[in-house]
């Protein structure tokens, strides 16, 4: 994974090169502190906050003008230079598109579903719209992790000292930790055409209340809190459901 420094973020290549960029955070918290942060490095017209917490009569403005910018019809002059910091809530209700994506670690199933708003439309090298064949002409699209380095001895801290609102809300630790190794493990990814085995790879097993992972570090099995302790009345079919999920975006490859 690629460690992200949020006040460098604003001079990215990408940002630099007028492309857009959008860093997904996993809570608001994080988004507004990344948000009050880049200020300080970046002009206002060119920084936008998006999240949950909008009432419907400012949220509802914000998503039209995401759209005009950064949806399928918008052009390369729209959105050259343009950085938005925003939670989960761009992934489930827009259809945007990103020439570069940040995002906190999550579980990998929630990445797969982050990744497909890069590249997400046919467009010319400069992020026009291709109205032809509809064969995308951009560099092959980078997509890049924040979150702790993966180790095979961690501490139990190891992903609340990175995003301490990540780890309140991705509390099964196990699924952060081998969603880091199989992101550490490989280079390239193909989706939709890895998307099962990695998700496979992470939740194998996890839902046995009465085994433990052998790949599961101590310190990392000391402090998860998978739903079958929070409540149970937790069915575990419910995390085979989630397992399986049809999440996956359109073909392309992210390291």
């Amino acid at each position: 994974m690629r460690v992200v420094n949020e006040s460098k973020l604003s001079q990215n290549p990408a940002v630099l090169d007028r492309k857009c960029v959008c860093w997904i955070r996993n809570t608001v918290g994080e988004a507004l502190k990344t948000y009050d942060s880049l200020r300080e490095h970046l002009p206002k017209e060119k920084l936008t906050i998006f999240h949950a917490r909008f009432a419907h009569f400012d949220r509802q403005p914000i998503e039209d003008d995401l759209l005009s910018r950064f949806g399928k019809n918008a052009g390369a002059k729209e959105g050259q230079g343009q950085l938005v910091i925003a939670t989960q809530v761009i992934e489930q209700s827009l259809d945007v598109d990103f020439d570069l994506l940040v995002t906190d670690l999550a579980p990998i199933d929630l990445l797969i579903q982050r990744a497909g708003r890069q590249h997400r439309h046919a467009r010319t090298i400069d992020g026009d719209v291709v109205a032809t064949d509809g064969k995308d002409r951009r560099p092959e699209p980078r997509f890049l992790v924040y979150g702790p380095k993966y180790t095979t001895d961690p501490k139990e801290t190891l992903h609340k000292d990175v995003s301490p609102g990540s780890a309140a809300v991705y509390s099964d630790t196990r699924v952060i930790y081998r969603t880091a190794k199989a992101l550490s493990e490989r280079t390239h990814l193909v989706i939709p055409q890895n998307s099962r085995v990695l998700v496979e790879d992470v939740y194998q097993g996890l839902d046995d209340a009465f085994s433990k992972q052998e790949d599961i570090p101590d310190a990392i099995e000391k402090v998860s809190n998978p739903p079958w302790r929070k409540d149970r009345r937790y069915s575990f079919d419910s995390l085979g459901r989630q397992r399986n999920r049809a999440l996956f975006a359109k073909g392309g490859q992210y390291f």
